[in-house]
């Protein structure tokens, strides 16, 4: 821009760079989509955080910021790099849970929620399952109230879909863990019901609108946890 330090221009450069991180372009490569992605990402918050210099005290500049960082952390995490997505959603999280304590605000609630549900599939495929167990019931809990508000949002939908199917993937977890067959059958049995039903939901979005990026990986990564879940159960039941 002329005036590099201006703050509309500084924003625009901001959005500019953040829309077009998230664009696809079915010319490239998955590695290339993901390198342009993750450099134009760590553009927008660089500028985002300039904009933030300038006036600490913005919420719209702190809630840009947590959205933008929130979005980095989800194509970081669908690409595999979960130790890089988790310091990326616990910095996005303070700012948007002070939003989303607006409880009027419908994009506030759904934004945390998204972020909490990636947080917590990101730990549970580190290994923690700990602390991911209050991130989904938080989050299904935000969800399930948007829902009750308008039925037929289907960017609620989705992100609902993805905590069942996430919360299901964790008790698949679970189960190859337990050494207890009794406590293993459980969990299977657990697992099977929310995938189910999450994959039943995001497949019936994918239907109307086909889904990409964070929410695709979501559908494939339930349907083939599914799989082998089913395969578990069968063979308990020999």
């Amino acid at each position: 821009t002329e005036q590099p330090d201006h703050v509309d221009g500084l924003k625009l450069l901001r959005n500019s760079y953040g829309n077009a991180a998230i664009a696809v372009d079915a010319r490239l490569t998955p590695q290339q989509s993901f390198a342009r992605m993750s450099d134009l990402m760590r553009k927008s918050i660089s500028v985002s955080e300039e904009l933030l210099a300038k006036d600490p005290a913005s919420p719209e500049h702190l809630t840009r910021l947590a959205e933008i960082r929130f979005n980095y952390a989800d194509a970081l995490r669908t690409a595999g790099d979960l130790q890089t997505s988790i310091p990326m959603y616990r910095l996005a999280a303070p700012e948007l849970a002070k939003a989303a304590a607006d409880k009027t605000d419908a994009r506030a609630q759904l934004a945390k929620a998204l972020n909490d549900t990636g947080l917590a599939e990101a730990l549970v495929r580190s290994g923690d399952t700990k602390e991911a167990f209050a991130l989904y019931d938080d989050a299904g809990r935000a969800l399930d109230a948007l829902l009750q508000r308008d039925a037929d949002n289907l960017y609620t939908r989705c992100a609902l879909a993805q905590v069942e199917i996430y919360r299901g993937t964790m008790y698949a977890q679970l189960a190859r863990q337990s050494s207890n067959r009794v406590a293993q059958l459980d969990y299977w049995r657990k697992a099977k019901a929310l995938l189910d039903q999450g994959l039943t939901r995001i497949m019936n979005v994918d239907e109307q609108y086909p889904l990409s990026g964070a929410d695709k990986f979501a559908m494939d990564f339930g349907t083939e946890t599914l799989a082998s879940v089913k395969a578990a159960i069968a063979g308990r039941a020999l």
